[in-house]
């Protein structure tokens, strides 16, 4: 039974609540005082209540993010649109001063430090860059220069001039 001023819950054959001293006349039954959402724990509808419990909830919550993190990041690397590999290409082009004649001399070293600074931004390939050192010739002259990587693996490039103010077109071969 429960006592109708305090709430408080009154043994079976008493005849007064302990607590407030309310006569028996004045205490009613549980079933008839109180609605029986009352009786349950405050805490029984939401199924993460104490700390542990929560704490498994974040880890879980957590892994199913970082799986579908993944696979995001996966579906994007995957189906993104990527430049083919191999053959590269580039256009290097030269100082533009008029040509005295119809023979063009190239610096080595500018065509190599240009090749290497082109494959190192496209395909991130670090290259030793190597050209002979005797770089003339009119429109159309080709050359081929060595491109070694730290391994040993050693890359064919193909070197033609384009145009007799020193313009040149390289191919790195696969």
């Amino acid at each position: 039974m429960i006592c109708s001023r305090c709430k408080n819950i009154v043994p079976a054959g008493r005849t007064a609540c302990i607590v407030c001293g309310t006569t028996l006349g004045d205490v009613r039954s549980p079933s008839s005082a109180l609605p029986t959402a009352t009786y349950a724990p405050q805490n029984a509808s939401r199924p993460f209540s104490d700390a542990s419990s929560r704490r498994t909830r974040n880890w879980i919550l957590g892994i199913v993010g970082a799986v579908i993190v993944t696979w995001v990041i996966a579906w994007i690397v995957l189906f993104s649109p990527v430049a083919p590999i191999s053959p590269i290409a580039s256009v290097v082009p030269a100082a533009p001063p008029e040509p005295a004649s119809d023979i063009a001399t190239l610096d080595p070293a500018a065509i190599e430090a240009n090749i290497h600074d082109d494959i190192l931004a496209q395909r991130s390939y670090d290259l030793t860059i190597a050209c002979p050192s005797l770089m003339e010739g009119v429109q159309g002259t080709s050359w081929q220069c060595i491109g070694e990587d730290s391994v040993g693996t050693r890359y064919l490039i193909n070197v033609r001039l384009r145009t007799v103010l020193g313009d040149i077109v390289w191919e790195l071969q696969p």
